[in-house]
């Protein structure tokens, strides 16, 4: 086994650093940042002394898989919130989407999602991360596009009152409230899908002119996707610290 870096002291020592030989070292654990004494563990590179090299592991690899994704979920949706609300706030005061908020909310999404998997990360993991960060960044399409058809509507309105007041009146009169339609669960489901399917393809619908925002959306993706990488722990030791020598 080729020997660790040696954090405190000379590089390039000889291979196989085990109890059979000792390693001189100034070094502290990268955890409690303690001082190492007696002998340590290296973990991805970083000096651990061995009651936090035991702790690392054991939150590395606590609970179930499901457990931890669903843990992910959670997280993801909550820093997704945050991120709508930051996106939107700007967008509506500032009129601009900036590629800079769309870092920072796929960073925050990703970071949350790869705190639920205890650190692993993965390819599952970072496919939820990019999902949840473009359903925070598009659903704040979704606030202009109702402001949009408001507009839309209220002209459409302002349009019919040409009509005569007389017309107008007696139509009043004459009319008589709709029945009431009961709208069962199945159709309810229905719409929620469709109205859910529509808002994540809103980038999409205004085709060319909304280049530069899918180009944004993307970059946030990107810094999700990146942030959620898979993390591998790779231990090395238990290696001996040898006492300094006297002047």
């Amino acid at each position: 086994m080729t020997a660790p870096s040696n954090p405190g002291g000379p590089q390039n020592r000889p291979a196989d650093l085990q109890f059979d030989k000792a390693e001189q070292t100034d070094a502290s654990c990268v955890v409690c940042s303690q001082p190492i004494a007696g002998t340590y563990f290296e973990i991805n590179g970083q000096v651990t002394c061995p009651r936090c090299r035991t702790t690392v592991v054991a939150q590395f690899n606590a609970g179930t898989s499901p457990g931890r994704f669903a843990r992910a979920v959670t997280l993801g949706l909550l820093a997704a919130g945050a991120g709508f609300g930051i996106y939107y706030a700007i967008a509506k005061f500032t009129g601009m989407e900036f590629s800079i908020i769309a870092i920072v909310v796929g960073v925050m999404v990703g970071a949350a999602v790869k705190r639920g998997s205890n650190g692993r990360g993965g390819r599952r993991y970072q496919l939820l991360a990019v999902f949840l960060t473009y359903a925070a960044i598009v659903s704040t399409y979704v606030p202009f596009a109702f402001a949009q058809a408001r507009e839309a509507s209220q002209t459409a309105v302002d349009s019919a009152a040409v009509a005569s007041t007389k017309d107008t009146v007696a139509l009043a009169t004459t009319s008589t409230p709709a029945d009431t339609a009961e709208i069962s669960g199945g159709e309810a489901l229905t719409a929620l899908v469709m109205f859910a399917g529509i808002v994540l393809a809103l980038p999409f619908l205004a085709g060319f002119e909304n280049i530069l925002g899918l180009v944004i959306i993307g970059i946030g993706l990107y810094a999700a996707w990146t942030t959620v990488g898979r993390t591998v722990l790779k231990i090395t030791g238990p290696y001996r610290v040898a006492a300094t020598p006297a002047s």
